[in-house]
């Protein structure tokens, strides 16, 4: 849980601080600091049931909200490689995302469909190549409107 604070605090920081950031790293900064906050409410709630149960707490089975917040983050991102790598390292270090939930992420942000056998290495690799495909995108559509607009 110490993590959770770490990270919720070093967001915090960056999002007071403002060091040039772009409007879509502040979008991606307040959707992690949301989901840091669902994620330390749920760990806070299973640490409870393992202490008064004395068995192993079983993560919430409602995973959809932590699933569409991680989605918002990576869609808020969109061609800022800093935000990107922001929202992905948290949708990776996430406990409560299990595998599916990772490919179901990966499915609607790549607009693909991978396998239900694939991994989560696979399910990363589909977001990073959607990433960096859409970049690649929209700098080929500036370096076009640079190149019209001179003309």
């Amino acid at each position: 849980m110490s993590n959770v604070r770490d990270l919720r605090s070093a967001l915090s920081a960056m999002l007071t601080e403002q060091r040039g950031l772009s409007s879509s790293q502040e979008a991606a900064i307040e959707a992690m600091l949301s989901i840091s906050s669902d994620l330390n409410e749920n760990l806070t709630v299973s640490s409870l049931k393992l202490s008064a149960s004395g068995r192993k707490a079983h993560p919430p089975k409602n995973r959809l909200p932590a699933v569409n917040e991680h989605l918002s983050a990576l869609r808020a991102a969109g061609t800022d490689r800093n935000a990107f790598e922001l929202a992905v390292s948290a949708l990776l270090s996430d406990k409560l995302i299990r595998t599916s939930e990772l490919i179901d992420v990966a499915n609607a942000y790549s607009g693909r469909k991978l396998k239900s056998k694939s991994n989560r290495a696979e399910a990363e690799a589909a977001i990073r190549q959607t990433f960096s495909r859409e970049s690649w995108q929209q700098e080929a559509y500036r370096r076009i409107e640079k190149l019209t607009a001179a003309e």
